[in-house]
């Protein structure tokens, strides 16, 4: 299923056609048109990245540009014969080009089986995949002891904690004054939600043992000094439903059976009738190495 951005692509690119052809760069008789740039982000850029290339104005210009000169390279040296070698580089593209867009036409002529039935019955029959832990939400300020003693750390956490009980302080504007985590400068000490298993242990003890909004912590020492931490929210442990992973799995569907199609018929014409295959011409080939990554010596009469 497609995201609509990627739709909003679409129809850019079929607008474009239907409309007179706008140049966005030119040298003599080297052109490059918006629709060359549409065509190229379509069927080249990989899908993910395709609004990315189209939000930004900088990534676009550096694409145009490539694309302007490897144009303009054809032109200049394109009266120069190519090698042997280099004609082959040339239909082995062209060939493996074609075979791919053959196969796509493959299947896409297959018939589609009930993807929403499938991604149902690949939801029921994998639940425990969605399964969501715990998570919690908290701000902390690090007191570190790189530069301090255990016992001046110790101290600065005990008078951080002391202004945060007093009150009429500001958390945010605390942990950027205080904390020594260089995060905190931009997320004011606000760590967002995590499970079990993604912090210290410390830290992670105290973080879930938190019940109520605004709870602040004793210092907790870690590896990293002494942190204190206040109790934002907490997410229980939940199951993902269909309807939130529906898209995700039909995509998923989608592509092991496009898969299992082309394999299929990569294997039907692998199997054809009256193919003819030279086993000597083969073993032939076949260039054993040593250990030392040098080829072996064919044994004689071998």
């Amino acid at each position: 299923m497609k995201a609509p951005k990627l739709a909003l692509l679409a129809l850019l690119f079929s607008a474009s056609l239907a409309a007179a052809p706008v140049v966005v760069m030119k040298h003599g008789d080297t052109v490059l048109t918006q629709d060359d740039v549409l065509r190229y982000v379509e069927f080249v850029v990989p899908p993910q990245r395709r609004d990315q290339v189209l939000a930004d104005e900088a990534t676009l210009r550096k694409l145009i540009a490539q694309l302007f000169v490897t144009r303009k390279l054809v032109e200049v040296y394109g009266d120069q014969p190519l090698s042997a070698e280099e004609q082959w580089k040339v239909d082995n593209l062209v060939e493996r080009e074609r075979a791919r867009i053959y196969m796509t036409r493959v299947v896409n002529a297959a018939e589609k089986p009930d993807f929403t039935k499938r991604a149902l019955e690949y939801y029921k029959a994998n639940t425990q995949r969605y399964q969501v832990p715990e998570e919690v939400r908290v701000e902390h300020i690090l007191v570190d002891t790189k530069e301090r003693s255990e016992e001046q750390a110790q101290q600065r956490a005990q008078e951080v904690l002391a202004k945060l009980k007093k009150g009429g302080v500001d958390f945010a504007e605390l942990a950027k004054e205080y904390s020594d985590d260089p995060s905190a400068q931009g997320n004011g000490g606000d760590l967002g939600f995590f499970s079990r298993g993604r912090m210290v242990g410390p830290f992670e003890d105290a973080a879930f043992a938190m019940k109520k909004k605004g709870e602040l912590s004793a210092p907790v020492k870690t590896p990293f000094g002494y942190h204190i931490l206040r109790f934002i929210e907490r997410k229980e442990a939940r199951t993902r439903s269909f309807d939130e992973v529906k898209a995700e799995i039909i995509a998923a569907e989608e592509r092991k059976f496009n898969d299992e199609t082309a394999m299929k018929e990569y294997n039907r014409l692998g199997a054809l009738e009256g193919i003819e295959v030279d086993q000597e011409a083969i073993t032939s080939l076949v260039k054993p190495i040593d250990m030392s990554g040098a080829v072996k010596p064919k044994a004689q009469g071998k």
